[in-house]
């Protein structure tokens, strides 16, 4: 990680631990996990997400890798979400402004094998569950606060199956991920010294997890 300033002062910490939030998202507005990409599969966006038990199409590595047990011989899936973000702010004074227009990619593959011999099932995932990024002009009012927050994360996720009869089957995989993130805000405020001063911070990181998922078929209508 780099801080590109000197010396910060404890308020400049602190404002930094905020920019993130304010730049994701409208200033009167502060949601939770406002980054968060949980759509990973058309077929699960349709049905709001609820595919933990079905998971019958290559994103089960994402939703319950258990769900690869169903899937015969190789399969892949390729897509993407395409995410365009904006937001206006309009001062007590009419003075409105805008964020820059942006298109983020966000994409998705999933692969996964199963043989007829044998009672397991492989699979590999890379997609994106964290990201997106919003930047504000330089003038805005609340400048010392955010002017540009982006997080790019992506997570590879290779898994493994065992179909343990035809109605019960486990998976687990390990979830590697790479995380980088850019934090920009202004040092004074609007109008006051020399347009452009900038504090940014710069980080990224990788990081180890695991997902683990069990799939139950106890009828033709029915999976837990």
């Amino acid at each position: 990680m780099k801080l590109l300033t000197n010396n910060p002062t404890p308020h400049m910490q602190r404002t930094l631990l905020l920019t993130l939030a304010g730049a994701t998202l409208a200033p009167s507005s502060m949601l939770a996990l406002g980054i968060r990409v949980p759509d990973q599969d058309p077929a699960a966006v349709a049905r709001g997400n609820a595919f933990v038990a079905t998971a019958n199409n290559p994103s089960a590595i994402h939703y319950n890798p258990a769900g690869i047990t169903q899937l015969a011989g190789h399969q892949v899936q390729l897509g993407a979400n395409l995410v365009s973000l904006n937001d206006n702010y309009t001062s007590p004074t009419g003075v409105k402004f805008d964020t820059e227009d942006e298109l983020h990619a966000l994409p998705e593959l999933f692969y996964t094998f199963s043989s007829r011999e044998v009672p397991f099932s492989f699979g590999l995932g890379v997609y994106t569950p964290f990201g997106l990024g919003l930047e504000w002009p330089d003038n805005v009012p609340f400048r010392q606060l955010t002017l540009e927050g982006r997080l790019t994360y992506l997570t590879v996720n290779p898994v493994v199956a065992w179909k343990i009869n035809d109605q019960l089957s486990i998976g687990a995989g390990a979830m590697l991920s790479h995380g980088d993130t850019k934090l920009t805000q202004g040092i004074l405020p609007a109008g006051v010294g020399t347009p452009g001063n900038h504090l940014t911070f710069e980080g990224d990181d990788f990081n180890v997890g695991f997902n683990v998922g069990v799939r139950w078929q106890i009828n033709d209508q029915h999976a837990f």
